[in-house]
């Protein structure tokens, strides 16, 4: 037990304030008429949190072997269920019947 790692309760807050204040930043975009762009800069945030979740709270900035296969595994399995959903999507022809 005396090895066993904690993390540090400041820097867990700082964590959860930087996402809560991306998610706010998300919300106050939504309502900026700045067309498209709008939705790519949603979706880099949207990233950006995605990653900062993924290293602080899930502890995946370890060296583990394992933790890297999986999350490795998990990613080319998303990877290839959107290509399949999006071959699906381009290849249908509405209105054709």
């Amino acid at each position: 037990m005396a090895n066993e790692k904690v993390d540090n309760p400041v820097a867990l807050v700082v964590t959860f304030f930087v996402v809560a204040a991306l998610s706010l930043l998300t919300i106050a975009l939504s309502f900026a008429n700045m067309g498209i762009i709008t939705l790519v800069f949603q979706l880099l945030i949207g990233t950006v949190q995605s990653v900062i979740m993924l290293r602080y709270f899930m502890h995946l900035d370890s060296n583990d072997t394992a933790t890297k296969l999986t999350v490795a595994a998990a990613t080319f399995w998303m990877f290839i269920l959107f290509t399949l959903v999006l071959t699906d999507y381009l290849t249908r022809h509405y209105g054709s019947y």
